[in-house]
């Protein structure tokens, strides 16, 4: 049977003294008298029971049986989260031994702000105080710093706006949405990022949109059940669509301070829904051209002619499609 040797019996020994009928120590590091917890005697005292000691030379449950539950739930609750020591604070210790709250209050705010700021990232530019969001950079100077492509695909499970001014979507390329993008940039830079980007439904064979989790909607009801799906389509419903105009019985969709521009004008007034307006229209980006853009950048009149009959009646068709659906 292979013993303990003596080694050097001492505490804090590097490695455990420990050697094997085969002539191999134990590389472990010693925990106590030159041993490891696995060959010293660092088990429960309670008798016929091999449990490590967890407290009082106990485990845990004979800790319970010997001491009572109140004595050693002091201990765990010690032992596991440390507590603000304010008297009567449950909170979490997160500075000098209180929470933050409490170390306000007790510490003062100068030092507590100053832990916070060593522990919070800050935009590495000289100047900015807005949080470190990509690379150390705010994402503004990230898109400086290292391009919008590099930021887009990190800004992939990120949400974050378009930058054109007064736009709530979400950004889909190069800090822009699609329709702003295509302004801005140009529709074939768009349309190649968009036919890269597409993903298709994994099932083999179907040509499908992915809508959630790599499936269309379709294959996604057989793989992962109707109400998965229907939750997340009522979230992406209440996240993405606009809600209707508040005043009674409209069923337009609210542009300006809850209403349509009908009864914003009624409500607020025309100079304010006026400049949201004008703010929020974008006309058609041929030279000299006033009017309302609707197909790329371009009015009708001028999509024909710089897009193609073709394209510009697709977009028709399938717009009068939508408004018979709704109907």
């Amino acid at each position: 049977m292979s013993t303990p040797t003596a080694g050097d019996g001492k505490r804090g020994a590097k490695s455990c003294t420990f050697i094997s009928e085969d002539g191999v120590q134990c590389a472990t590091r010693a925990q106590s008298g030159g041993l490891c917890r696995k060959h010293g005697t660092f088990r429960c005292k309670a008798a016929d029971c091999d449990k490590y000691d967890a407290f009082r030379g106990y485990c845990i449950l004979h800790a319970r049986a010997a001491l009572g539950d109140e004595i050693v739930d002091e201990h765990m609750k010690a032992k596991t989260t440390a507590r603000c020591r304010f008297e009567g604070c449950e909170k979490r210790q997160a500075f000098k031994s209180y929470c933050i709250r409490h170390a306000r209050t007790e510490v003062g705010d100068i030092a507590v702000d100053e832990h916070l700021n060593k522990h919070k990232s800050i935009c590495v530019v000289e100047g900015c105080t807005k949080k470190g969001a990509f690379r150390g950079h705010c994402v503004r100077h990230a898109r400086k710093e290292m391009g919008d492509e590099d930021v887009d695909e990190f800004m992939k499970g990120h949400a974050s706006w378009c930058k054109s001014s007064d736009c709530n979507k979400q950004v889909a390329y190069k800090g822009y949405c699609v329709a702003h993008a295509r302004l801005e940039i140009g529709n074939d830079e768009v349309n190649e990022f968009m036919k890269r980007n597409n993903a298709k439904c994994k099932v083999e064979g179907c040509e499908k949109q992915s809508a959630y989790r790599g499936l269309c909607i379709r294959h996604a009801r057989q793989e992962h059940g109707d109400d998965a799906v229907n939750d997340y389509c009522r979230g992406w419903r209440a996240k993405h669509v606009a809600p209707t105009c508040e005043f009674t019985d409209c069923t337009k969709k609210a542009v300006f301070r809850g209403h349509c521009v009908k009864h914003a004008r009624q409500v607020v007034g025309n100079p304010e829904v006026d400049a949201f307006v004008k703010r929020n229209t974008s006309t058609c980006k041929y030279e000299g051209c006033e009017k309302k853009y609707a197909f790329r950048g371009y009015c009708v009149k001028h999509a024909r002619k710089e897009v193609g009959d073709e394209a510009v009646n697709e977009m028709l068709e399938k717009q009068k499609l939508a408004r018979r659906k709704k109907q």
